[in-house]
């Protein structure tokens, strides 16, 4: 799995939305979350399709750059998506276990943006990935 797929499979899991909501059945919350990282992969491939446009790997700050002002943003918006779906009855700690280990991939990433252009992703995300993917995303594991 690439980088980019890792890190979209932060957003795979949610913690249970707001009070008062109907919680979603599991297919209807993975349908509904694979809709939010699909997205949101499909933006990041596309900003990274620009950034290669020439052929040739961009520099190192060029790539710090981009995960700063792409990948980092589309990330926490696709996690803060996320955790605002209603979580299946019973999985509320599941799903929010998953996107806890997404945020702290993604606060390492804040912290040292080259870690994530080196393709050497943080391995919370890896992690986060492995749980999501076990949850039963498609797109966001």
């Amino acid at each position: 799995m690439t980088a980019i797929g890792l890190a979209v499979v932060l957003a795979a899991a949610g913690c249970g939305g707001d009070e008062g909501e109907e919680p979603l059945t599991k297919s209807e919350y993975i349908k509904q979350g694979d809709a939010i990282c699909s997205k949101g992969d499909a933006a990041i491939g596309s900003a990274a399709v620009a950034l290669g446009a020439e052929g040739k790997q961009p520099p190192p700050e060029e790539l710090a750059r981009f995960t700063e002002e792409v990948v980092v943003p589309t990330l926490q918006d696709q996690i803060d998506q996320l955790r605002e779906l209603p979580a299946p009855e019973g999985d509320e700690e599941t799903v929010a276990a998953i996107y806890d280990k997404a945020q702290e991939g993604i606060d390492q990433i804040k912290e040292d943006p080259e870690m994530f252009a080196s393709q050497e992703p943080p391995p919370a995300l890896n992690e986060a990935g492995q749980l999501a993917g076990d949850y039963g995303f498609q797109e966001c594991g």
